[in-house]
């Protein structure tokens, strides 16, 4: 399991889709260690070395990060079945995508002991942060479903920002891309292919605005 890097006082709560090995194999796993921790670094962040979990953890930069899955959907056999059952989803849009999603995730039995701790791993990030800055970043269309799905937003366009009511308070929520290289093409990251300044420009707009 990989354990949320929750920063007090964070400007922005990230919300990914799900570890992989890079995340399993760190002595305390935690989120964005391996390749999209290094897209995350080289798109946002002044240290583009370092892996942005990392510069995280240490309290350099004031960001929460958080898994909607803290197993790895690919690698752990728990959760297998809703790993095949994601992949089995056709694309056909990303709104009837997201539909077919919420709809797998009312109907899985993996999903109700979870459903909870996700919840619960929300307010906790929502109870660190400034309460004039509730800001998330929901990165990934299998990320945006759940939250949707959990939260009972209403199907948002990708790309698109607004507010949420989560526990009692006004969220203000960004939807964009996952920073994994499998986003994209060839390998390459969306966050990279779409370039990054634009995305890096509307992130820095968004924590910063009140």
């Amino acid at each position: 399991m990989v354990t949320d890097l929750i920063t007090k006082n964070a400007n922005v709560t990230f919300i990914l889709e799900s570890p992989h090995s890079e995340e399993m194999s760190n002595d305390i796993p935690i989120p964005l260690l391996g390749k999209s921790g290094a897209v995350f670094s080289r798109i946002l962040l002044k240290n583009k070395k370092e892996a942005a979990g990392l510069q995280i953890q240490k309290g350099n930069i004031l960001y929460s990060v958080m898994n909607t899955f803290q197993m790895p959907l690919q690698l752990s056999a728990q959760m297998k079945s809703l790993h095949l059952a994601i992949k089995a989803v056709g694309f056909n849009s990303r709104t009837q995508y997201k539909n077919d999603l919420k709809c797998l995730f009312k109907s899985n039995e993996i999903i109700f002991p979870i459903l909870d701790d996700y919840k619960g791993r929300v307010f906790t990030a929502i109870n660190t942060m400034p309460n004039n800055s509730l800001k998330f970043v929901v990165c990934g269309l299998i990320a945006q479903s759940y939250f949707e799905y959990v939260f009972t937003v209403s199907n948002t366009k990708f790309s698109s920002k607004f507010n949420a009511q989560i526990d009692g308070k006004s969220i203000e929520v960004f939807y964009i891309w996952h920073p994994s290289p499998s986003s994209g093409e060839n390998g390459i990251s969306a966050w990279e292919l779409k370039k990054i300044l634009p995305l890096s420009k509307s992130l820095k707009n968004f924590h910063e605005s009140n």
